[in-house]
């Protein structure tokens, strides 16, 4: 069973060096979707916001759903005409393995920037997937209704280190408000269903503190209320200048505030109708040792690692210039 779901996961990171990257955006500027032919003609396909052509399944999640939510906030960061690829192939290779092993739940890609579809570019092979859909969104249909609505999201951000991963740590807790269901970083690749995992879970990343990297929140009970704290606390103590105080250390401090602890040790778990998984579910490979994901000679251990995870995670801000051999055995 193994070397299945590691052909899996080879596959997909084998599929960034062999298909072309030269996604281009539409300008931010752009709100229009261009008229298309087939979508597996030769013709492009742009989209932005709910208008649904050519077939392409379009739209914001819907509350209560079985829903899995990736996004990209580069636009909401960049400049207005500045381009960008619509998605890497390591991306488009994590929303594909979550929709191939969770074919009943509702996958969304959620894009900050207009997308383009060019059927020579791997981000239309989603397109095959009956349980994707996309939404072009924007920031103040996304805020709207939300305790951040009234938030000065743009100040805050303006004074970020690290204002891409900082947007992606607000934009995951208010789409966990909103709509419920699992969010996870477009780095993952998931290699079981998630079907059988619980209502409401977070995950250990390291001794201290847990990953926000992967959630799962409720949209009406436990997880809502969960999802609140994190909002409003982002309301009111927002840092830009700490990598993690937004994102991991984040939901640390929800979770005890929820449960009414003070070390995240302490957290009872069932309790508070939370689940903690250990770091192996989804972690089995932790951050200071992402070159075993690429090492031939670790092929194995990672095979034994990885055995009873769902997901695993990549470490993109590290590996992302790490290459996968076609004919290797890297993991």
């Amino acid at each position: 069973m193994w070397k299945v779901v590691v052909f899996l996961a080879v596959i997909c990171l084998v599929w960034q060096y062999m298909l072309p990257q030269s996604y281009v955006l539409e300008t931010w500027d752009s709100n229009v979707v261009k008229p298309a032919k087939q979508i597996y003609e030769r013709a492009t396909v742009h989209i932005f916001g709910n208008e649904s052509k050519s077939g392409i399944p379009i739209g914001e999640p819907v509350r209560g759903r079985n829903n899995i939510m990736f996004v990209e906030t580069s636009c909401l960061v960049k400049k207005a005409n500045a381009t960008r690829k619509v998605m890497s192939l390591r991306q488009t290779c994590s929303i594909e393995s979550a929709a191939r092993m969770n074919p009943d739940a509702d996958v969304y890609l959620l894009h900050s920037c207009p997308i383009e579809f060019n059927p020579d570019e791997p981000v239309t092979q989603l397109l095959k997937y009956t349980n994707i859909k996309f939404w072009s969104f924007s920031l103040h249909t996304l805020m709207s209704g939300t305790p951040l609505q009234a938030w000065d999201y743009n100040a805050a951000l303006g004074g970020s280190q690290w204002p891409l991963e900082h947007s992606s740590d607000v934009v995951r807790f208010v789409l966990l408000w909103k709509y419920g269901g699992i969010y996870m970083d477009l780095d993952f690749v998931v290699i079981k269903s998630m079907d059988s995992l619980e209502e409401n879970f977070v995950c250990i990343e390291t001794e201290k503190s847990l990953g926000s990297s992967v959630i799962k929140m409720d949209s009406e009970n436990t997880g809502h209320k969960l999802a609140t704290i994190c909002v409003e606390q982002l309301a009111k103590d927002f840092r830009g200048d700490a990598w993690a105080h937004n994102g991991p250390q984040r939901i640390t401090d929800c979770l005890q505030a929820l449960c009414h602890t003070q070390k995240l040790s302490d957290v009872d778990p069932k309790e508070c109708n939370v689940t903690i998984y250990n770091s192996s579910v989804f972690f089995p490979v932790a951050y200071w040792e992402w070159k075993m994901l690429f090492s031939e000679s670790d092929s194995e251990k990672v095979a034994e690692r990885i055995e009873n995870s769902s997901g695993v995670h990549v470490w993109n801000k590290l590996s992302f210039n790490e290459k996968v051999y076609i004919g290797s055995i890297q993991p």
